[in-house]
Order: structure tokens, then sequence, then C-alpha cells
């Protein structure tokens, strides 16, 4: 078994996640003690996620935000914390 494949398997903590995802390049996810290299978006989505960001903020009279993105979230129901590719 290679290193690389050793170290895919293996618990990470959230605190480990979290402090390495200050120094990483990439976007990853973490789900339950495993991080994931998340895809780069295309033009395509960064137009389309461009056009709902800015129809989420025509809306207003709502308690709720609206970000573009590049923010960590936890689901309150769920455990993995992810960034959002809207």
């Amino acid at each position: 078994m290679s290193t690389a494949h050793q170290l895919q398997n293996r618990y990470i903590s959230e605190q480990d996640y979290l402090a390495s995802e200050k120094l990483a390049n990439e976007r990853h996810e973490y789900v339950d003690g495993q991080i994931y290299l998340m895809a780069g978006a295309s033009k395509r989505h960064n137009r389309i996620a461009g056009n709902c960001y800015r129809a989420f903020m025509d809306i207003g009279g709502s308690n709720c935000e609206a970000f573009m993105g590049d923010l960590k979230v936890r689901a309150r129901s769920t455990k993995p914390i992810t960034t959002p590719m809207l």
C-alpha cells in the first residue's frame, strides 16, 4: 500500500483539517474524518453562480445571507464541512 493511499484512508481530526486548509492551495471538503479534493469551477459555473447570487441579493426582506464562495460551512444536521459550490 502506498503512503499516499494510507494518508487518504487515515482519520483526520476536524481541527487538523481546518489548520491544513489555511495553508492549502486547493479547496477541500471534510467528511467523517476524510479530506476530499474539490474540482475547480468553469466559466459557465461562475456565470450561473453570479446570476444566482444577484437574484438572492435582489430578493430582500429576509434574514438569510448569500455568499459567493470560498466560505467554509457546517450543516447543523450533518458532520461534513465543505466549501459550497453555488
